[in-house]
């Protein structure tokens, strides 16, 4: 098991120093069961992201600070009005500026496009935690999407949770229920790599992390071949 860097605390204390405790705390607390560290390190330097389903920011705040980072810029989408707030207030405290857009939209709306780009496309698409809450009908055509949304080389990092094993995949359940009131919809990693090949999405690497009572599963996919859709 791995745990997170002392230095990640005293980043987030700077990033929200101006939201509320609250919002700060359940921050900390991600940091305490999700490896963010180990995401951000797989992101190259001076990339243009998109985080998908962004939360209160905290990717991005890590991404675009100078200790953590060292992303050019990075738009985030969530559905949840809320937390889109909290990031845009925690964006403007740290003067991220233009590098830092957080729009309220849902995955399967229009996906925002990168201003930075000539064709509008990402160098790196992020995907954290957002599979096992969507139903299995949006599930199938997000591919298309991130290929779609992604440079050609262009990187996804994908993470979720794991479906294995089963004490731990009922803990992340039972936290979904209380914290999120959502049931989760776990995929298998396995074909959820297949699905991204048939729009063009090579895998990488695989990554399997252990963090408290729960499991992730870290791939990350490089947009190799024109999207088509899933078959």
């Amino acid at each position: 098991m791995t745990s997170p860097p002392r230095t990640l605390d005293k980043i987030i204390s700077k990033l929200y120093a101006e939201n509320g405790s609250i919002t700060r705390l359940r921050q900390h607390m991600r940091v305490r069961i999700f490896p963010i560290e180990q995401l951000i390190a797989i992101i190259p330097p001076h990339s243009h992201v998109l985080d998908v389903g962004c939360g209160e920011g905290l990717l991005a705040g890590l991404l675009l600070d100078r200790e953590g980072g060292g992303a050019s810029s990075v738009v985030g989408f969530d559905s949840n009005p809320k937390a889109i707030r909290n990031a845009r207030q925690m964006a403007k405290a740290n003067r991220f500026g233009s590098s830092a857009v957080f729009e309220c939209t849902g995955v399967d709306s229009a996906w925002p496009t990168c201003r930075s780009t000539a064709k509008g496309q990402f160098d790196v698409v992020t995907m954290v935690d957002i599979m096992h809450h969507l139903a299995p009908t949006l599930q199938v055509g997000i591919w298309a999407k991130v290929a779609t949304t992604l440079r050609s080389g262009g990187l996804l990092v994908y993470k979720d949770m794991a479906r294995k094993p089963a004490w731990m995949a009922l803990a992340n359940r039972l936290h979904d229920l209380v914290f999120a009131a959502q049931w989760a919809h776990y995929t298998d990693i396995g074909d959820d790599i297949k699905k991204a090949r048939n729009s063009g999405l090579m895998e990488r690497d695989r990554l399997e992390i252990s963090r408290l009572w729960y499991r992730h599963n870290l791939a990350v996919l490089v947009r190799t071949a024109a999207p088509h859709d899933v078959r």
